[in-house]
């Protein structure tokens, strides 16, 4: 058996070869000193690029990967519903690690399957019912699930809960090729007169992790004084919360706003079916070989199809032009098709009214309602900015059908 908190020396010295100088150039800064293993709503700017990758680098050291058959686990329910896992380590040790958020959520879905079943037990005080059936539904079918636990100081902490043929693959290792395929990309583009891709942020919650990549070269002037880049959304989760994805879109810098628009590759977390065991980072590199080479033809080819990026200029263009008649039954069509909760709803009206970034001229069209929502999109956690700019990104055909 392996120790999966270590890991092979040359691998480790991959990520001072990255040279910052070629992608660093002045843009947003979204300051965070966070350098905890931590993973929830955490967001990296452009100067603290360092910072995010040795983040990552200490969540992937602090890491064991284990395979466990479900008929060796016995699972605990406290009295606020957390839900603990006992089982035993490769030292046939008793482990006890409770799960975060989101490890939570993944065993009730590949144990008793209902989220809402679990919620009822605990708010009618039946936590005992509610570790009664987790237990029943490990142990019928008995299956291999992978646990990625997190070792922590003084505990221990299961942040995924998966199949054991899910893919092995840390964000540091999909973090770090992002680097290095935009260093080769820009010291091409130096050599070619041409302005660099540029990092903007690295955002992070407990399932996925995103980075943003600004194309400065091409920029889309839409007219009425606005001005776009292109950018690519490079998405991935070490925890089984997504595929490898990447997302074209826009974003304008004075603003801040994202618009995210199509999903062009993607890539599932696919790999053989491991047997009972610990996985040290030997395999871990090994499986993500795969995604981590596809990282790098990705960037390459995304940006040099400036097709994509044409076409939706050309459809963000257009909603300049569309005025929305009727405001309020545009918002009651946004949020039927979107499932925005009321809350945003009356977050997205504020914004309209008292946004004194959307152009005088723009108020009232659908660029300006599709503004609207990028800009509430700031402050909101990263999976929930992300969603809103999906959601900004292709809203334009809904709001010329309600104009």
């Amino acid at each position: 058996m392996v120790d999966g908190t270590k890991r092979t020396g040359s691998n480790d010295d991959r990520i001072a070869e990255v040279d910052f100088a070629k992608i660093d150039t002045p843009g947003t800064i979204l300051v965070n000193e966070e350098n905890s293993i931590d993973q929830k709503n955490l967001v990296f700017g452009k100067n603290n690029m360092p910072q995010m990758l040795q983040h990552l680098r200490h969540l992937a050291l602090s890491t064991k990967n284990l395979v466990v058959n479900s008929s060796k686990m016995t699972a605990v329910v406290d009295e606020d519903g957390k839900i603990a896992l006992i089982f035993r380590d490769e030292k046939d040790e008793d482990v006890v690690a409770y799960a975060n958020g989101w490890a939570h959520g993944q065993i009730i879905d590949r144990s008793m399957g209902d989220r809402n079943y679990f919620t009822k037990c605990i708010k009618g005080e039946k936590h005992d019912l509610a570790e009664i059936n987790l237990n029943n539904w490990l142990t019928a079918p008995a299956v291999n699930r992978m646990i990625r636990l997190t070792d922590y100081e003084d505990h221990k902490e299961i942040r995924a809960f998966l199949g054991s043929g899910y893919m092995l693959v840390d964000n540091q290792h999909i973090a770090t090729e992002v680097l290095r395929a935009t260093a080769s990309q820009n010291a091409m583009r130096s050599s070619a007169g041409t302005k660099p891709i540029v990092f903007d942020r690295g955002s992070f919650s407990e399932g996925s992790m995103y980075i943003e990549l600004l194309d400065t070269e091409n920029t889309f002037d839409l007219g009425k004084g606005q001005t776009f880049n292109g950018m690519i959304v490079i998405k991935n989760s070490d925890v089984g919360g997504a595929a490898l994805d990447f997302s074209t879109g826009f974003y304008q810098w004075t603003c801040a706003n994202l618009h995210i628009k199509n999903t062009i590759f993607s890539k599932q977390h696919r790999a053989e079916k491991l047997d009972e065991q610990i996985f040290g980072q030997e395999i871990v590199q090994k499986q993500a070989k795969l995604l981590v080479e596809a990282v790098g033809v990705g960037i390459g080819k995304v940006l040099q199809n400036r097709d994509l990026f044409e076409k939706w200029a050309s459809e963000l263009r257009e909603t300049t032009e569309v005025v929305i008649q009727d405001q309020t039954k545009a918002l009651a069509a946004i949020k039927s098709e979107y499932e925005l909760t009321d809350e945003e709803i009356s977050s997205l009206t504020n914004t309209l009214t008292r946004d004194t970034t959307i152009a005088p001229e723009l108020r009232g069209t659908a660029f300006g309602l599709i503004s609207g929502i990028t800009n509430m999109a700031r402050d909101v956690a990263p999976d929930r900015r992300h969603e809103l700019g999906e959601i900004a990104g292709n809203t334009a055909r809904l709001l010329k059908c309600v104009a």
